[in-house]
């Protein structure tokens, strides 16, 4: 868990927006790729909100060269770890961590995967780009192994991709995947993280967090808390409990 969502974590319910009613909705095919983009994409628009979603996260960041960018994380319903239509997940894990997970693994621990993904769109308010200062996605890689790609992707010096918490500094699109042991059948580890953005050296405002009733029914809001200040917009336990 980061330093800021640690101190600035506060126990507020956490409003589940009815926001979908599809309860058996079929996961998504997952919108992530295989390999970093090199650049961000020249048009960037916000992610539709797919059926699996179980929870979104907004946020208004200002930097104080009048950069601003708008960013939304919007978390989909776990997966399986042999569920076809979201493989590139498990796949990533294994690139991402060196070695040191294989497949057989995943099945033999029974785990599950979430995707969430990001975009960052400067708004029509800007007046610069943003200044390349650093902003912090949760959960962090201290409590769980992640994969990232796109504008999440790991710098491919690093040697242990998925043990470093993921980071973007400007506008673009990414996504994670959160690989979680044991949780195959229940499908609900994903709620024992905190999700969102953090961040130093700039302001963050306009913070919503929504669960939907999908997500509701995976864990969403269950002895969850809110942090939304200048430099948090997180939710979820406040205490959480490393998957390794």
């Amino acid at each position: 868990m980061s330093p800021n969502y640690a101190q600035r974590v506060a126990a507020l319910p956490v409003l589940v927006a009815l926001a979908l009613t599809g309860c058996t909705a079929e996961p998504e095919a997952e919108t992530y790729v295989s390999a970093p983009a090199e650049t961000p994409q020249p048009t960037l628009t916000p992610n539709a909100v797919e059926a699996d979603t179980v929870l979104v996260i907004r946020a208004l960041a200002t930097a104080d060269n009048g950069a601003q960018l708008d960013l939304e994380l919007q978390v989909h319903q776990s997966t399986s770890w042999d569920y076809a239509g979201t493989a590139t997940l498990p796949a990533a894990l294994v690139d991402d961590c060196a070695g040191t997970l294989t497949e057989d693994q995943f099945a033999t621990e029974a785990w599950s995967f979430t995707r969430a993904n990001l975009t960052a769109i400067p708004t029509g308010a800007s007046t610069a780009e943003w200044p390349g200062i650093p902003i912090s996605i949760e959960p962090s890689a201290n409590y769980a192994m992640i994969a990232g790609r796109e504008l999440l992707a790991t710098p491919a010096t690093d040697t242990s991709l998925c043990l470093t918490s993921k980071t973007f500094a400007g506008a673009g699109r990414g996504a994670i995947a959160v690989g979680i042991p044991s949780d195959a059948a229940t499908l609900t580890g994903w709620s024992r993280h905190p999700w969102g953005f953090s961040v130093e050296g700039a302001t963050l405002s306009n913070c919503t967090i929504s669960a939907t009733t999908l997500g509701g029914l995976f864990g969403a809001g269950t002895g969850w808390t809110e942090a939304a200040d200048d430099a948090t917009c997180v939710t979820g336990p406040a205490t959480q409990t490393s998957e390794f």
